[in-house]
């Protein structure tokens, strides 16, 4: 019997899925490090976990890739960091 439609698609989501982490594993672990030692100097709010806090960065990012009516100009991107790090700064100025 062939597999129905929808598990033969969720299987090739899920192989993508795995082959893009190993393309991403740098970029990610870049960021997670900026993000530990910005952590370890005391720049960011105790609080914070560096896996979601790079989710939230590059996930506003790739929604806008991927929406081809929404604007991914260096000011939105600027706007974006800007906002989020002021959230996680835990009030202190950028």
């Amino acid at each position: 019997m062939a597999p129905c439609c929808a598990t033969s698609s969720v299987r090739h989501i899920r192989t993508r899925s795995c082959n893009g982490r190993a393309k991403s594993a740098p970029r990610r672990a870049h960021t997670l490090a900026v993000i530990a030692q910005a952590n370890a100097d005391g720049e960011l709010s105790a609080c914070i976990d560096s896996d979601v806090l790079g989710d939230a960065i590059y996930g506003a990012v790739y929604y806008r890739l991927m929406t081809p009516d929404s604007d991914l100009s260096a000011a939105y991107v600027e706007t974006m960091v800007r906002q989020v790090f002021e959230g996680v700064m835990g009030g202190r100025s950028a």
